[in-house]
């Protein structure tokens, strides 16, 4: 075979298994990593790196609510996160208006014992819900959980994360909290 025929097929070739290639990375990487805009069982839109979970803890006097997870390569850490509804459990008033009732309302003795708080607790809003969120550590190292309570009028949403102790961790699970996927969830069992 002359040498310009040769190069043209093993520069073909090259070609071919450069784009194969690229295509399983593309495909395995899919495996691990939702795409923007994927949407749960129910049809909700979710933020990209999150997805839908099994309900984490046992039955108790609330139904259970939803769970999601985002993996180490997405978040840098796995958080995971479940958000319940709590109707007619909140303050008709002042809502979830200090850390006490945060501590009364949230399900982190859920993740179990030894949490405590690590930061005084602050003013949230989901959507047009008002609340409060704050974190916790526990006496393993990394171990952390964030809190978050809204509510409309008497019901509640209480969202709970398992996280790492790190504050970035935390900011992470509070912003899918304030993602379109939670706020619309939270507006149709809330009423809106």
């Amino acid at each position: 075979m002359p040498a310009p025929l040769r190069l043209k097929s093993e520069f073909a070739l090259y070609v071919l298994a450069s784009v194969a290639g690229a295509g399983l990375l593309g495909f395995a990487i899919s495996l691990f990593l939702p795409v923007a805009g994927s949407r749960d069982i129910d049809g909700r839109e979710i933020p990209a790196g999150w997805s839908e979970t099994a309900w984490p803890f046992t039955r108790d006097q609330f139904p259970p609510g939803v769970a999601y997870e985002c993996r180490a390569p997405f978040c840098g850490t796995r958080i995971r996160i479940a958000v319940r509804p709590k109707l007619g459990f909140c303050d008709c008033t002042a809502g979830v208006a200090d850390d006490a009732m945060l501590d009364q309302i949230g399900d982190v003795e859920l993740i179990g014992t030894g949490f405590a708080p690590v930061e005084v607790g602050r003013e949230i809003a989901v959507g047009a819900m008002k609340g409060r969120a704050r974190r916790y550590g526990a006496g393993a190292p990394s171990a952390g959980a964030l809190s978050v309570a809204f509510s409309r009028k008497c019901d509640v949403m209480v969202a709970t994360a398992l996280i790492d102790d790190a504050p970035e961790s935390a900011a992470r699970a509070m912003a899918f909290v304030q993602s379109a996927a939670v706020v619309n969830w939270a507006g149709r069992v809330l009423g809106r």
